[in-house]
């Protein structure tokens, strides 16, 4: 898929953009201010969750699709050389994959998890790839879906999730307040699909960073649990 020439490169965020990012998280954190206004005027009007944008109601596995597009993007642009919790951002987006494939996750979600922190997160102020930019390059090669998840992944915060998710027990529900760090948006349209498929890539982020060998720590214990609710929920999407 050929970039567009008015596309913005794929690139490490420079020191002023990751300390305006780590700036804007403590505000977020500390007072619930959102952090839209860390991004340029363009990426802060994309980071807006669109109503319109079609939810994924059901595992959509594209078969025509390489389910290494986002990576191999990643790594053309040398956007992988960052480094991550324990090694290169390259590792740890491969580790999250892989254990995305232990626990089973459809091919989507799988490929999502390629790219899942491609937009950086909440806990990762590090985005390589921009909102406003990007979005449609990776729709191209990774599919709506997965894309959507990455996207998703992305914007919605993470602490709020991992304590709503402590108080379920079993399948996911529908009443999942998702708020958007960002913008301080709050929606329940997300689907039983992609409420489970985004707790399967945050169990993954979790495993990917803990040390190998050490006993199960309450992360760990965490992140199975998603799993469990999870697959729990999947049965009842199918």
């Amino acid at each position: 898929v050929a970039m567009a020439s008015s596309e913005r490169a794929l690139a490490t965020p420079s020191w002023r953009a990751v300390s305006r990012a780590v700036a804007a998280r403590a505000m977020w954190y500390a007072l619930d201010a959102p952090c839209a206004w860390s991004l340029g005027a363009e990426d802060a009007r994309a980071a807006r969750w669109d109503e319109d944008e079609a939810t994924t109601s059901r595992m959509v596995d594209e078969d025509d699709l390489d389910d290494d597009g986002a990576l191999l993007r990643l790594r053309e642009a040398r956007a992988t050389t960052l480094t991550h919790v324990r090694g290169s951002f390259d590792a740890h987006l491969v580790d999250v994959r892989d254990w995305l494939a232990r626990f089973g996750a459809p091919r989507s979600v799988a490929r999502a998890g390629l790219g899942h922190a491609a937009y950086g997160s909440e806990l990762f102020p590090c985005a390589v790839a921009s909102f406003g930019a990007h979005r449609s390059m990776f729709r191209a090669v990774c599919g709506r879906a997965s894309e959507r998840l990455m996207f998703l992944y992305a914007t919605c915060s993470q602490r709020k999730f991992y304590r709503w998710a402590l108080t379920r027990a079993g399948a996911f529900d529908r009443e999942t307040a998702a708020v958007n760090f960002y913008t301080g948006e709050t929606t329940r349209a997300l689907s039983g699909f992609e409420i489970a498929s985004l707790a399967l890539i945050h169990a993954a982020d979790i495993l990917s960073v803990q040390t190998p060998g050490r006993a199960v720590t309450t992360a760990t214990a965490f992140a199975m649990c998603l799993v469990a609710s999870a697959a729990a929920t999947f049965r009842e999407e199918t």
